[in-house]
Formats: C-alpha cells, structure tokens, sequence
C-alpha cells in the first residue's frame, strides 16, 4: 500500500485554503521471542527502507499466501454511514410492503464489503473472497446464518461491539500480513505469519471532539503454529505538526496517551514559513495518540500455563530522531526494534529518569519518558528542559504478553485534536479533555460504560380528553419513574474539571403532533 502524499490533515479546511497536516506517518510493530529466544518481529516506518507487511489474508491453514492475493488486496474498502443506513431503510421497507429487496437497490459500497461469504464481492472488487477466511470484515448478521448477504439485511458494523450492531458515518477496512516475503525492513527477522485487519473509522454527530478524532482497530490473529513468548505491540509514529523542525513530544502515562506540541510561539522554520509545507503559524493545536483499548494480555501460573488476561495499556513510551546519537537513532535491526518495543533504549540500556532519559549510569529506571506537562517548570518535559525542538518519532507500546496459536487479539486506538493551544510551554487541559470525551465515548459505544447504568427520565403517563376539534392532554409522572419530581439528573463523565454543575439536568418535554392519512 504505497502512498506518495503523506499527510494528517486537521481541521479540515475550506476550499481553496492549504491543507495543515499534523501526522507525517504511523505504523504498526509487533514483536517476541520464540522458544529458544529468537526474534521474530514485523514493523512499519518509511516504504524506502524496507518491508515487513504486505497487503491481505494470510491462508487460515498454513499461514501463508501468494504475490496475487497480496496484490489482490492492495486497496482500502470503504463504506459510509449514510448509504448504511439508506440501505437498513430500503432492507425495511421492502419487507414491511411484501416486496422483494433487488441487488439495484443495494448502495456499491454495501455491495463491495469483504465480508465472509459476500455474493457480491467477486463482481464488485474483481477477485474472488478466501474460501476459508474467517470472518473478514465485520456484519451485522441479521439472519443468523454466519454469511454476509445485503439482500437478507445484513450490513458492515464496527467489530467487537456490545449490541453488535452499530456502524460508523465512514468506515474504512483492509487487511495486512507479515509473511509475504523477506522482511527488509527489520533486515531478516523471522516472520510472526500474524493476518491484522484494520479499520479507521470516523462520526459525524453533534460533539466538536468527536468530529474530529479518527478511531483506529486493528485486529491480530496469529497463524503461526509456536508459541510466542515476551511481545509487544508498538505504534510508530511520525508526528510532523505542521512544520515538522520545531516539534516536542509527551506523554500522559495515566492516559495511555503520547502527544506532540510546538517548541515556541510560532509553527514554521523561520518564523510562519517551512519551505513549501503549509504551517499553523500561530494558531497551534495539540494532537495525541491514545491506545484506547490495548491487546489481552494472558497471565500465567507457576507452570506456565495461561490462567487468565487482562486489558493491556501503554506499558511504555520513548522517542528517537534522525540523530548522530547512535542510542537515540532510527532501528536498522530487529534487536533494535525490539529494544525500542520492551522499553529500551536502542542499543538495549534501560530508559532512565531527568534528562534525555539515557544515563547508563543511574539506576532511576522508568517506563516513560517526558512525562509531566510542558507548563510545569520544575517537571520533566522537553520544554522544561529548553529541548530543541525537532522531527521526532515516538514509539508507544503495551506488553509483555504470549502469543497462542490461533490467537485473536484486538487494540484500539485514536487521534486526538485540541485547536489552538497556547504556545509555548503548553499545558494539557483541552487536550486532556478531549481525550477523556473521546475515551468515554469508545467505552460507552463498545459497552464499558452502557446507557442501561445511566437512564435517560421515564416517560411519563399521559391522560386524553377529546373534545370538539380537539383534545386536551396532560401528563404527569407516577411514584414509581425516576422523574417523578420532574429533578431527574444523569451525571456527565466528560464535564471539564473546572464544571460548576457536572450533570445533565431535566428540562421539559417536547411535544409532536403527527398526521396521518385517515
């Protein structure tokens, strides 16, 4: 999946104005050890130095695949919410009238979903589905019978939901593995033969937050045949704020969040200008990656034996640059990929805390480094060290954990957007605030937080009186609703810190008069 045009772009802008992008470049690394201690190991950085993904599925029997699957699967499929919805309606309609639901009726996107056992993929995308590929893209499976099929009802939804049936109003899937050849980016590392299939997906609601945060998943199903030992999952990441030579980065370790700010006052090189890269000049935001949701992470006894998992979050946090410095140096090596992936330094020593992080002479080990808010003088951030600012890149992971054969597992995460921050030296109340909303968000749409433990007010009981040419209601609440008092009140988790009344209150009733035909 090559690109030519790296870019982020946020806020989106008017016609006709330049585009500011926030994020050059991100990727996935994934890596452990086998039984003898071997690394195997996949990453994602910059095409022109290597590969260690390709495009598609990985065969479900012996892991492997072909140079015309990968090729096949070269492509992003996207679908958007509004001809979802479009098509739920036309699926209903046509039942409610007895009517047959034809495959015109069905939008293209709907059509070309990879979901398992889609009738329409093949004339859609021009090549044929797996045979035995699992379940692909997710649906929601409206008859029950484990086959995707508009024409039944079905259609794509987000993966690992509660109610299962929710959607996006854009969701974009494709799928990647490592076992396609050679991997040259980690010069020679064995291949995991891990199939992750991904998924961006965005809203379109009344939430300023929300609009602008893009959610990522990316589901990990390991069809190797070993157990892997000590790995990690890291998300790489390139974070050019628009002028990408003046940046410093963050991270918010009770969050799970990295982020990236602006070194002074002004985006650009010299003063709002950066060559021909379009600039925030002095109306800088603050962006953020947050693992949302990490892996399972499997707990073992005294044997060995797995015994249970938990949740994973950021379990570690670091930069490196295009630097002279060797342990501060982009990985050539699959050691030093995984140096980076367990929470090392490149070559191998232990991040420490104060200063660059790197004092082979101290024993003040940490996880994290830069950790405080940049406003803080007397804390440990790049701006309080009077850092340059530069083209940094960050690597945030989670683990150690096992990977089983046959195993499945999910991460989610986000880019998170706070606008125009003030700069230099800022502090992270509006992004931390956007992250909590976007954090709630996601939980609630995948059932941490379900509305069943917040109810909105009951309805109440209405009384009718007809009279000549028109009627006469009332309605009151009975000593069993929550709102019998008319004072119902739901506490808001994402209210800002400095809220005077952090709850939603009861206001009143909206009132509808519906025709209908007599």
């Amino acid at each position: 999946m090559e690109s030519l045009l790296q870019k982020y772009v946020i806020p989106k802008t008017k016609a006709g104005q330049p585009e500011v992008s926030a994020l050059f470049a991100g990727g996935l690394w994934i890596g452990g050890r086998d039984k003898v201690g071997n690394i195997k190991l996949a990453a994602s950085t910059y095409r022109n130095n290597g590969t260690d993904f390709w495009s598609g599925p990985l065969d479900p029997i012996d892991g492997i695949t072909d140079l015309v699957n990968c090729n096949n699967w070269d492509r992003h499929f996207t679908v958007f919410g509004s001809n979802i919805k479009a098509h739920i309606n036309n699926y209903d309609s046509s039942i409610k009238n007895g009517t047959s639901y034809l495959e015109k009726d069905v939008p293209d996107d709907v059509k070309a979903w990879p979901s398992k056992g889609n009738p329409f993929f093949e004339k859609m995308n021009g090549f044929k589905l797996p045979v035995n590929g699992g379940g692909l893209a997710p649906f929601f499976d409206l008859d029950g019978d484990d086959t995707y099929n508009p024409l039944n009802g079905d259609y794509p939804i987000l993966s690992g939901l509660r109610n299962n049936n929710y959607y996006a109003d854009q969701m974009v899937f494709w799928i990647i593995n490592d076992n396609g050849n050679v991997h040259t980016l980690s010069k020679g590392s064995e291949a995991l033969q891990i199939e992750i299939q991904n998924m961006a997906y965005a809203f379109l609601i009344n939430d300023y937050v929300i609009n602008n945060t893009t959610l990522y998943s990316s589901k990990m199903i390991y069809k190797g045949t070993t157990l892997t030992r000590d790995a990690y999952l890291g998300i790489w990441t390139d974070p050019d704020l628009g002028c990408g030579s003046d940046d410093m980065i963050g991270c918010d370790t009770t969050r799970s969040l990295m982020y990236v700010y602006n070194g002074d006052a002004v985006d650009g090189s010299s003063g709002c200008n950066c060559g021909t890269t379009p600039t925030y000049c002095n109306e800088i935001p603050m962006v953020g990656i947050d693992i949302l949701n990490g892996g399972k992470v499997f707990q073992f006894d005294s044997i060995g034996n797995p015994i249970d998992t938990v949740d994973g979050k950021m379990t570690s946090f670091t930069y490196f640059a295009k630097s002279i410095e060797p342990q501060f140096s982009d990985p050539t090596t699959s050691q030093d990929y995984y140096n980076y992936l367990s929470g090392r330094w490149k070559d191998g020593t232990k991040y420490t805390y104060g200063g660059l992080g790197f004092n082979p002479s101290s024993t003040s080990f940490v996880n994290y480094v830069f950790t405080d808010e940049p406003c803080n003088p007397s804390g440990w951030s790049m701006a309080s060290l009077g850092f340059p600012g530069q083209d940094f890149r960050t690597i945030q992971t989670t683990g150690p954990f096992s990977i089983l054969p046959g195993q499945t597992n999910e991460i989610s995460y986000a880019v998170v957007f706070a606008p125009k921050v003030n700069h230099p030296k800022p502090c992270l109340n509006a992004l931390r605030d956007a992250d909590d909303r976007v954090q709630i968000f996601f939980d609630e749409l995948f059932g941490k937080y379900h509305c069943d433990i917040c109810p909105g007010p009951d309805a109440p009981d209405l009384i009718t009186l007809p009279k000549n040419q028109s009627i006469t209601f009332s309605f009151f609440n009975n000593e069993y609703s929550n709102n019998q008092n008319l004072d119902h009140l739901v506490y808001c988790k994402y209210a800002p810190k400095e809220a005077i009344d952090p709850y939603y209150r009861f206001e009143g009733y909206r009132v509808f008069q519906l025709k209908e035909n007599v």
